[in-house]
């Protein structure tokens, strides 16, 4: 079977699975199978740090899901949940000098095994990565009517992104983005992923109920995160020396591979979309 089949195949299993679960299960039952994936993301970021041993990844696994039992225990402060937010924005705004440091010939090594500090960094950026992202998609889930929908809408739009981008890249990528963090993408696959993201982003919001005009902004500047996820992910597996994140996803790699992009643009999702139901309850 081909890669693009296998892509198509697991997609078919796993995105009606998603929307059932955002639409009808209970905030707690959809942040505990986030968890889980967060979990088995927790498991492949292991590799992104070095620690390779079993015990050592399943350590940092089992310590990544005591701070999201932390995060969620905490869930209901709107003073916590905006630090957790405020951090993850702040950690990819880092990221982004990051990825342009590689391109402007910055080198891309892997870190030693014998660097406990180096280790303990790259650890800590994959909790920067993966809690913020799963704190914005639950709390963001709970707000009554409206936020599972919210949610989907996100997710079609960061899918929409990756679709586009995939198919466009392929037909008409010619210039690439970051040859040397991700020498596969191209700026003719960002343009077909934004132009489908926010056209999916639009006709989500018009069936859901939602503000056509306030998801079509936010869904640009959400794809723009949704790069930078893909790209800090890659750069990160360059440094590991590993093509995928796993294997558990046939045609997509592993978990990792899959919400690379969602990571990074559910905080900024939630950022834009409190700020706005903020400002119209105030009105």
């Amino acid at each position: 079977m081909s890669e693009l089949r296998r892509r198509v195949a697991t997609a078919t299993v796993l995105i009606p699975a998603v929307v059932g679960i955002v639409q009808w299960a209970p905030n707690v039952v959809l942040g505990g199978l986030f968890a889980i994936i967060v979990a088995g993301g927790a498991w492949e970021w292991a590799r992104f740090a070095r620690l390779e041993s079993g015990l050592a990844r399943g350590v940092y696994t089992v310590a990544s899901i005591g701070v999201l039992v932390a995060t969620w225990w905490y869930s209901d402060d709107p003073r916590v949940v905006a630090v957790c937010i405020a951090l993850g924005l702040l950690w990819w705004c880092g990221a982004i000098s990051y990825v342009v440091w590689l391109e402007r010939g910055g080198k891309c090594r892997a870190v030693r095994v014998a660097n406990p500090l180096s280790r303990s960094i790259a650890a800590l950026c994959g909790w920067f990565v993966l809690v913020p992202a799963w704190l914005a998609i639950v709390v963001l889930h709970r707000l009554s009517e409206v936020g599972p929908h919210l949610v989907l809408a996100l997710l079609v739009v960061v899918w929409g992104a990756d679709i586009g981008a995939y198919f466009a890249g392929r037909r008409y990528g010619r210039h690439r983005l970051a040859p040397t963090v991700s020498p596969g993408k191209t700026w003719e696959g960002v343009a077909g992923g934004t132009v489908l993201a926010i056209g999916l982003g639009v006709v989500t919001a018009g069936v859901l109920g939602l503000p056509v005009v306030a998801v079509a902004a936010v869904s640009f500047g959400t794809v723009l995160f949704s790069v930078l996820g893909d790209l800090v992910e890659s750069a990160f597996k360059r440094r590991a020396g590993v093509k995928d994140s796993g294997g558990v996803l046939p045609g997509h790699g592993g978990i990792l591979d899959r919400i690379d992009s969602l990571t990074a643009a559910a905080p900024l999702y939630f950022a834009a979309f409190a700020v706005i139901l903020g400002a119209k309850g105030t009105n």
